[in-house]
């Protein structure tokens, strides 16, 4: 994540580089661009025909917007292609060779030096290759440097395509081509050559194309059409060998007869099975003992005689009428009926039971007259079924042979009616194909508009973006710390203050303290340092403490002009300051800039526990060739010197050794009741110095971190 605020303080620092270089950079485009030679375009626009309506009237269908998309993309490619370049190259370099007088184009001295003889057959050479069709490349450079000649004159497919532009406007129906150089006639001559030539050379390949299409799809339709005869030929063949016109009509016809045939004897069956009942019924009644005796009554025997005649008729109906399931209930009826008047008769008759008997008899016969016939009937119908099966069965083969021959045929219509179709399609599309035309031809121009303000404009906004990219990369490839919050995010820690750099040499804390002193640093310096000084004084007047200890990540971090500055800053406000540090080669030199004799030693004071103060400011200066302070005394003794310390001063400051020195720092750090750390802006945090910040963290009286020389 980019620090918005930060990135453009980093900008600022360079201000003079971003400032300068797009200035340089777009004066020279200025120059450049007003000595440029003067352009002209010339623009030839092309009719495709792609978008007309009468292709929907032809074709049957929509317009489909993706594939005229898709022509349009076609023709804009094949009018890229080096073949048609190369078209071109040719006719500009015969145009030249031809007519030198009004050549588009300088010649090269080669050329120009050649005699009329040898130029003409040059000529003859470079026509032979527009005939045929012929690509220009160095194994031209024979006896003639063809292809050397082209790329000097500008005419080489590279130049050409550099300066011709091919486009379609939005979702018209034209192509425009466009060319621009510096001579108008040849620009116009390019687009009226180049348009004229593509149009010859797609008129050519898509005709051949289509024409190669119709041949293929006329061959694959004839084979089709022969594949078809020769099915329905085998079809025909095969119907005549089996003896049959319809063989399908032909089996669902036998198929009906079985099945009426099987109706009609199940019918039979059910009739033999009511007459062998009847039968039984009469021979049950004529063993009847009581028919020995009695008479039967005329009228009763007339009604069954009557019903005999009914049941007879129904019978001859139900069999005529292939055993309706109607008839057979009227039948059935009728045979009861007729068995209940026999019955009543048989139990009521006053007749004589032998006009009874004699009656009985007679229906018997009849039903035995009638049961033969019936059986007579199931035989002749079984007959005829046998006989219909068998054709049935003997129709089998043949119809799964007519089936497969019918399969085929339909498969090879179908193969046929799809090849003619899509050569009646082939056969329109070339009758209705794209025919491109010449709408507005080109012609030689005005010169083009000369972009100078532009193109300086451009280099200017160019070298500025490129200048603040490359900031842009330095900042986030720069891991310095800058700033208060850089700091506080990569230590984990407060930042309590900030010191800002003072520039020179001259650190006389009374001239930078002088109120009167205009230099805009020192009053930067002076109002940081009250606020720094606040924040410890309050820290220290919080915990009644009185010891301050100030380290630095490295040396050189300006800690031990800070230290003194504190405590000027300190004396300032009527406080009594001890300030203790390395023989540096005098502390007091950064107080007054003035050389001081019987500077006292923290070492001396540590045996005597004797200290002469000095006005508000004391200085103790420790050997720095003694690298342990517990070495020297004992804990406890140190701890009673600086009791008695403490009791003569208001604030201790210590200037400490950098974290780097990390022994001596902890042992300090022991009798320092509060500390704090210098970091010098600009400089940055290794891995290696993450272990000193975990011990200065681990601090109980750690304050936080002083930011020190801050470019302001």
């Amino acid at each position: 994540m980019i620090n918005i605020p930060d990135f453009l303080k980093y900008v600022w620092r360079y201000k003079w580089l971003v400032a300068i270089v797009p200035c340089i950079c777009g004066v020279t485009a200025f120059f450049i661009a007003k000595n440029l030679p003067r352009t002209y375009k010339s623009n030839v626009q092309l009719s495709t025909g792609i978008t007309d309506r009468s292709q929907e009237i032809l074709s049957g269908d929509q317009l489909d917007y993706f594939r005229v998309s898709q022509q349009f993309g076609n023709i804009i490619e094949m009018m890229n292609t080096k073949r048609v370049l190369n078209m071109l190259s040719l006719h500009l370099i015969l145009h030249d060779l031809e007519n030198p007088s009004s050549a588009l184009g300088a010649l090269p001295e080669d050329v120009a030096k050649l005699p009329e003889g040898e130029v003409s057959e040059v000529v003859t050479l470079l026509k032979e290759k527009q005939v045929n069709n012929e690509f220009i490349t160095p194994a031209d450079n024979g006896k003639y440097a063809l292809f050397d000649w082209i790329e000097y004159m500008g005419y080489d497919e590279k130049t050409i395509a550099d300066q011709l532009t091919i486009y379609r406007h939005g979702e018209s129906d034209f192509i425009n081509v466009e060319y621009t150089s510096e001579n108008p006639q040849l620009s116009a001559f390019v687009v009226n050559t180049f348009a004229r030539e593509f149009i010859y050379y797609y008129g050519h390949v898509t005709s051949t194309s289509k024409q190669a299409t119709l041949l293929l799809l006329d061959s694959i339709l004839t084979a089709k059409k022969a594949v078809m005869d020769e099915k329905n030929t085998q079809l025909k063949s095969f119907k005549a060998g089996s003896g049959v016109l319809n063989l399908s009509a032909q089996s669902d016809m036998i198929y009906q007869q079985i099945a009426e045939q099987e109706g009609r004897r199940s019918q039979l069956i059910g009739e033999i099975q009511s007459l062998q009942g009847g039968i039984r019924n009469i021979n049950e009644k004529l063993n009847d003992e009581s028919l020995n005796g009695g008479n039967s009554s005329i009228k009763e025997n007339n009604e069954i005689v009557q019903i005999g005649r009914q049941l007879e008729q129904a019978n001859k109906r139900y069999f005529d009428n292939n055993f309706d399931p109607a008839d057979k209930k009227i039948v059935d009826s009728l045979e009861l009926l007729r068995t209940t008047r026999i019955a009543s008769m048989s139990r009521q008759s006053t007749t004589s039971p032998y006009e009874v008997r004699r009656g009985l008899l007679k229906e018997k016969s009849d039903l035995e007259i009638a049961l033969a016939r019936a059986e007579n009937s199931i035989s002749s119908i079984n007959a005829e079924l046998g006989s219909l099966r068998a054709r049935f069965g003997a129709m089998m083969p043949a119809d799964a042979g007519v089936q497969n021959l019918e399969r085929e045929v339909d498969l090879a219509v179908t193969e046929y009616t799809e090849a003619m179709k899509r050569y009646n399609q082939a056969t329109l599309e070339n009758s209705a194909s794209l025919n491109l035309r010449i709408v507005e031809s080109g012609f030689p121009g005005m010169a083009e508009p000369a972009k100078v303000m532009q193109l300086t404009v451009i280099s200017g906004f160019a070298s500025l973006m490129f200048v603040i990219t490359v900031l842009l990369l330095l900042f986030l490839l720069d891991n310095a710390i800058r700033t208060s919050n850089q700091l506080a995010a990569a230590t984990g820690n407060t930042v309590i203050g900030g010191i800002n750099l003072i520039q020179g040499g001259d650190k006389d804390l009374r001239v930078i303290w002088d109120e009167e002193n205009p230099r805009n640093d020192y009053a930067f310096y002076r109002d940081l340092l009250r606020s720094l000084r606040f924040e410890i004084n309050k820290s220290l007047n919080g915990s009644a403490n009185k010891v301050l200890g100030i380290t630095s990540l490295s040396e050189g971090e300006g800690k031990t002009f800070i230290a003194s500055s504190l405590a000027y800053a300190f004396a300032l406000i009527n406080k009594k300051v001890l300030l203790i540090g390395d023989d540096y080669p005098n502390l007091t030199e950064l107080i007054s800039n003035k050389q001081q004799n019987g500077s006292q030693a923290f070492e001396s004071f540590l045996v005597k526990k004797e200290i002469k103060t000095e006005d508000m400011i004391t200085v103790l200066n420790k050997n720095p060739n003694n690298k342990s302070l517990l070495e020297i005394n004992g804990s406890n003794n140190l701890m009673a010197a600086f009791d008695v310390l403490k009791g003569e001063f208001d604030i201790i400051i210590i200037d400490l050794n950098s974290l780097k020195n990390i022994n001596q720092v902890k042992e300090w750090l022991l009798f320092a009741e509060k500390s704090v750390a210098i970091f010098e802006a600009g400089n940055k945090i290794s891995a290696h110095d993450r272990e000193f910040l975990k011990q200065v963290n681990a601090h109980e009286g750690f304050l936080g971190w002083i930011i020190n020389k801050v470019h302001i």
